[in-house]
């Protein structure tokens, strides 16, 4: 039996979400203090290679600032929920944290989110 049903406008993701805040905040540095606007184009396309290729498709990039010591602290966790997060990258600048961002892999991924799920008892 054949069937005439066809599917639209499906697209699956197979890679981690970024969350809606670290992409803003890293359009207001490349639009702002860095003024180099056209680099937020480059930073949106790893973003959709970030979604379609990098996997763990049930984690979210999550952006944090905070303070530590008397300066900033520019962190970058993989969030799932019944988790607690894991701790992608920290740096002291977000410039700084955005390259470490570019050329995350797989594999450092796949190596921290392992590592995080045994220490917690998941695997």
């Amino acid at each position: 039996m054949q069937s005439n049903l066809t599917v639209t406008g499906y697209n699956p993701a197979f890679g981690i979400k970024t969350n809606k805040d670290f992409i803003k905040a890293v359009h207001n540095y490349y639009s702002g203090v860095e003024y180099r606007p056209w680099r937020a184009k480059i930073f949106d396309k790893r973003v959709i290679e970030a979604d379609e290729k990098l996997g763990y498709d049930d984690f979210e990039l999550v952006y944090k600032m905070g303070r530590f010591n008397s300066g900033n602290t520019h962190s970058l966790y993989a969030v799932k929920e019944g988790m607690e997060p894991v701790l992608i990258a920290q740096k002291d600048q977000l410039r700084k944290l955005i390259e470490k961002f570019r050329y995350l892999n797989k594999h450092e991924l796949y190596t921290k989110i392992h590592k995080a799920q045994v220490e917690q008892g998941l695997k």
